[in-house]
């Protein structure tokens, strides 16, 4: 089988689930969670692949969160349902990384035994985020740019391969690398005008 994401984003009958005018909200849902079980399963790996020592949390757990967030957004917005494959993968990892964020954030208000139940710092090689900082440096950088906002939940988060995200965003491994090189010195641009702020 060739890479999960792009199978996924390139399967037409995911797209007509969504769009199936036959099944209700939770029924189109339900289906084409049934049909990605796999390819969600391996996302929600490598977020959580992200978080070590993380032991409050298993992929299915997350899964399962999120699978309630997508359900409510879905039942909230049923004249605005995903347009495709590719805008369900979307808001499957924004939804993974807000059930994350809002995790965190009751780990913080918990006793101080639970603390080291989740790391704080999540990214790839050269990025380095702080979890609580990622909301507010994904928020600045959508303002600029939803594409570029995209581009951090599929890398910085979800941690994909240039290739998988190639096959999401529909264009070329180059010009990913070249869109994230763009990525990248926003985030420091945002990092370091976020640490001026504080000084």
């Amino acid at each position: 089988m060739g890479n999960c994401y792009n199978q996924v984003m390139t399967d037409s009958s995911i797209t007509y689930l969504l769009h199936d005018k036959n099944l209700n909200h939770t029924q189109r849902i339900n289906k084409v969670y049934a049909a990605c079980y796999g390819e969600v399963k391996v996302m929600a790996r490598r977020v959580l692949g992200q978080l070590p020592n993380n032991e409050t949390i298993t992929p299915t757990v997350l899964m399962h969160e999120c699978y309630l967030k997508i359900l409510k957004q879905e039942s909230l917005n049923q004249s605005k349902t995903f347009k495709n494959s590719k805008h369900f993968i979307f808001s499957l990892a924004k939804s993974m990384r807000c059930y994350l964020i809002d995790v965190y954030r009751s780990k913080q208000r918990a006793p101080k035994k639970y603390y080291n139940q989740m790391t704080q710092e999540i990214g790839d090689k050269d990025v380095h985020i702080e979890l609580m900082d990622l909301e507010y440096i994904f928020d600045r950088i959508e303002k600029f740019n939803a594409e570029y906002a995209q581009l951090i939940d599929l890398k910085v988060f979800a941690g994909l391969e240039v290739k998988e995200i190639s096959g999401l965003m529909r264009c070329s491994e180059r010009q990913v690398i070249r869109k994230w090189k763009v990525v990248k010195a926003l985030i420091q641009g945002v990092q370091q005008q976020s640490s001026l702020s504080s000084i």
